[in-house]
């Protein structure tokens, strides 16, 4: 599977018309990311048409600032977020369920009962990711979620454990593998470094720090049946794809 943030781009590059492209040239289940900037009964309306494979939607991540803040409009752009991922076959929404900074998360958390509930009622699972929570550890926060919303699914990010330091826990932690609760992979390569103002650099599989072959044995082990997607961009800093570098990594991934 390969999320569209591996051709698209926040803000200069999300046309969605990117997908239509470069999802049947790459011609594999897709991921869709969505943007604050689309009117989503539009887009998914044209997406439709196109009878693309897509198994997962990324929702907006404005979702998290609002609910973060206290806003409860969240839960009604959550709530769009479900029927766009519906109108395009999708049956899993991916939420960043706290802000990465750390900013509150309390108030996110106090929201996933609600949050787990729309999906629930759109007929779709919601996966929680693994994302940084400012000086919080990952891992006992994506524990805390899944006690106050046991339907939602985990949704493991490569990079951001191992930027944390917790992708080794993650693999070996017995809990977060119990029934089938890892349910959908992120695959990205971390450098091992992070520039204040630049941000983490990601890499493609296999071009960094992650250990991949550990990562594979580790979901044969657990017997996961979930998607893996590759989430790495292969856009430089013109716009241009890369799509010999994205199928390369697919090719990767599938190895594993």
């Amino acid at each position: 599977m390969c999320s569209s943030g591996a051709f698209c781009r926040f803000p200069d590059l999300t046309d969605h018309r990117r997908i239509l492209s470069y999802g049947r040239e790459l011609g594999i289940p897709l991921e869709v990311l969505i943007y604050p900037n689309w009117t989503l009964g539009a887009v998914a309306d044209d997406i439709a048409r196109f009878s693309l494979d897509i198994r997962a939607i990324h929702a907006d991540k404005d979702i998290t600032a609002r609910l973060a803040a206290g806003d409860s409009l969240g839960f009604g752009l959550l709530e769009r977020n479900v029927e766009f991922a519906v109108r395009l076959g999708a049956g899993l929404v991916v939420l960043h369920a706290w802000r990465a900074d750390g900013a509150g998360v309390a108030r996110c958390l106090e929201a996933l009962p609600r949050c787990a509930s729309i999906a629930a009622g759109g007929g779709v699972v919601l996966g929680l990711e693994t994302v940084p929570c400012g000086s919080l550890p990952i891992l006992p926060t994506v524990r805390e979620a899944i006690s106050r919303a046991g339907s939602c699914g985990v949704v493991l990010d490569t990079e951001f454990l191992a930027r944390a330091g917790e992708l080794d826990a993650a693999l070996a932690s017995s809990w977060l593998w119990e029934g089938d609760r890892v349910i959908h992979v992120h695959a990205k390569d971390w450098s091992g470094s992070f520039d204040l103002d630049e941000g983490p650099r990601y890499l493609q599989p296999g071009d960094g720090l992650v250990d991949f072959p550990r990562l594979g044995r580790a979901l044969t082990e657990s017997g996961f049946g979930g998607g893996l997607s590759l989430e790495a961009s292969a856009l430089d800093a013109a716009g241009h794809v890369d799509l010999d570098a994205l199928r390369r990594s697919i090719e990767y991934l599938d190895s594993l």
